[in-house]
């Protein structure tokens, strides 16, 4: 088996089954999907249970509802794929997604990571990139210093699990599952698989579409725990110690903390513990005279001459005219 395409699925049957149909449409026998219902109330149950049937490639599984993480760590305990694909049930991948991946791996063997291109859409179907913006030339070929030098660079760092696909045994062995109740979850596991992985391979096909502002989606919302979780997990890694990677890792800390100030603007000013968050995102402060783009110095900058409110105030309204109207390209 050569890929185990693995899709958490929580009440998202709206949107299901054109996630499916992205994967059954792929051609030969090599790759499996494994659908993990996570306790769903609607109808998404019955739609695994029925593509199941319908086609032997899909495997569908039910268990109590534990969240994301515990979704995907129980799919990549039931893989038997040799590479892993993290797909979110609401999204879909690309019509030559396979082909492609098999031309890779007919090459080199034994790749730990593969980058693959992303992109959001929304209601329209009007696709813009992600904006990754990886460079085939200072990955494929490259070193482990090398690659996370040019990932060092990158105007923002590549956090999603379903933009990569990764070698089972490698994850495995490496211990890299998922951390339970933790949202934002795919920046701590990014960060930890990029800094155990020793090869590394980028393709430029257009694979993944990611579902923008799906109402309901956990990303479409800001909670306090949102925050904290990825304060905790920019402080985790702050205190990596490893010299050859350390300012690596502290430029990936860099751009999630200028994520965090942008968040904290949309933060009701009567929650309780905001004055909390703030000292937090305060104390980590420190992280951002370590990014290596424009974007985060520009940030440390504001940060430093105006303050936490500001700051956040600016990058939120940023943000919004961005999206509001580089999706309409």
């Amino acid at each position: 088996m050569l890929l185990s395409f693995i899709v958490p699925v929580f009440n998202v049957e709206s949107y299901l089954e054109d996630c499916i149909k992205s994967l059954i449409c792929q051609p030969g026998n090599d790759f499996e999907v494994i659908l993990v219902d996570d306790g769903s109330t609607d109808k998404s149950g019955l739609i695994c249970d029925k593509y199941s049937k319908l086609d032997s490639r899909i495997v569908s599984y039910h268990k109590v509802n534990g969240g994301l993480s515990d979704a995907r760590n129980f799919g990549i305990k039931h893989a038997s794929g040799k590479y892993l694909a993290f797909i979110d049930a609401d999204d879909f991948i690309g019509e030559r997604a396979i082909e492609i991946l098999r031309e890779i791996l007919k090459e080199h063997l034994e790749l730990d990571v593969i980058f693959m291109e992303a992109f959001k859409f929304n209601c329209d179907k009007k696709k813009v990139s992600l904006g990754d913006g990886y460079i085939k030339e200072q990955i494929n070929g490259h070193s482990k210093n090398d690659v996370l030098n040019h990932l060092a660079t990158l105007n923002k760092f590549p956090a999603s699990a379903w933009s990569k696909i990764v070698n089972r045994e490698f994850l495995i062995r490496k211990d890299l599952y998922f951390v339970p109740d933790l949202l934002s979850e795919d920046v701590d596991w990014s960060i930890r698989v990029i800094l155990s992985a020793d090869s590394f391979w980028y393709s430029s096909y257009e694979y993944y579409f990611y579902r923008q502002n799906r109402e309901g989606s956990i990303t479409n919302s800001v909670n306090p725990k949102r925050l904290l979780d990825l304060l905790s997990t920019i402080e985790n890694h702050s205190k990596y110690a490893n010299t050859t990677y350390q300012e690596y890792v502290f430029a990936f800390l860099a751009y999630e903390l200028s994520v965090v100030m942008l968040l904290y603007a949309r933060l009701s000013p009567y929650l309780p513990n905001k004055k909390n968050i703030a000292q937090k995102i305060m104390n980590l402060s420190w992280v951002l005279g370590y990014g290596r783009t424009k974007k985060i110095k520009l940030v440390k900058l504001c940060y430093s001459i105006l303050g936490l409110s500001f700051t956040s105030r600016l990058l939120s309204i940023t943000k919004y005219v961005i999206d509001k109207y580089l999706i309409k390209i």
